[in-house]
C-alpha cells in the first residue's frame, strides 16, 4: 500500500513525496510540474481523494486559458470557495480582500497585504478542519493571482494548511515556485507505459 493508497503506475516516488503534505511534515506547499499529458492532474487528484477521505477541506482553484487575462480571477475563485469564513476576519483583512470579492479589477491591489490576507483567511478556515488548497494549471492564472499564490506557498507555516499546484512546463507564467517543494513529473519509463497500456 502506498502513502496515497492505490498508486498510479510509475508514480510511487512522487506519490510518497506528496503524501507528506497531509502528514504534518515540514513541507506545506508542493508543485507538480511537467509537460502536457504527463499525468499532473491525475497525481493531484489522487492527493485530493486521500485528503477528503481524511477529513481535509479540499479547496480548488483552476487556471483556464480563456480566463488568463481576467485580473484577480484566480483569487476570486479562492474567495468564493472560502466565503463562509470571511466574516471571521478582522475589518482590515476584509478591506484588503474586498477588491477580489467584489470582482473589481480596477481597484489597486497591493501584493504583500494581499498575501497576508490570504494566509489569514486560510488559517481561519483551517480552525474548523485542515485545508488543502489545490491550484491546477497555475500557469494559466492571471498575473496577480499567480504572484500572490506563489508567495502564499512560500510563506505558509500553518500545519493545518497545505497547498498543491500543477504547472505545465515549459510555459511562461508570473507564478514563482521559489520556496515550494518541487515534484518534477517526467514521462513514464517504457516498462511503466507498457503496464499502463
Amino acid at each position: 500500500m502506498s502513502p496515497l493508497g492505490s498508486t498510479l503506475v510509475g508514480r510511487r516516488i512522487e506519490s510518497a513525496r506528496l503524501s507528506q503534505l497531509l502528514t504534518g511534515g515540514t513541507e506545506r506547499a508542493a508543485i507538480v510540474a511537467g509537460e502536457p499529458g504527463v499525468g499532473k492532474t491525475a497525481l493531484i487528484e489522487q492527493v485530493c481523494v486521500r485528503a477528503a477521505t481524511e477529513g481535509w477541506l479540499v479547496v480548488r482553484v483552476i487556471g483556464v486559458a480563456a480566463e488568463e487575462h481576467f485580473a484577480l480571477g484566480g483569487l476570486h475563485q479562492l474567495m468564493l470557495r472560502l466565503e463562509p469564513f470571511i466574516p471571521e476576519l478582522d475589518e482590515r483583512v476584509r478591506a484588503v480582500l474586498a477588491p477580489v470579492l467584489e470582482g473589481d479589477p480596477e481597484s489597486a491591489v497591493s501584493g504583500l497585504p494581499m498575501v497576508a490576507a490570504v494566509l489569514n483567511l486560510l488559517a481561519v478556515a483551517a480552525k474548523a478542519q485542515p485545508v488543502l488548497l489545490v491550484v491546477d494549471d497555475v500557469h494559466w492564472l492571471d498575473s496577480i493571482s499567480a504572484e500572490v499564490l506563489g508567495a502564499v506557498g512560500h510563506r505558509l507555516t500553518d500545519p493545518r494548511v497545505a497547498i498543491l499546484a500543477g504547472q505545465r512546463v515549459p510555459h511562461p507564467s508570473a507564478f514563482s515556485s521559489a520556496g515550494w517543494s518541487q515534484v518534477p513529473l517526467a514521462p513514464l519509463e517504457d516498462d511503466d507505459a507498457e503496464q499502463l497500456l
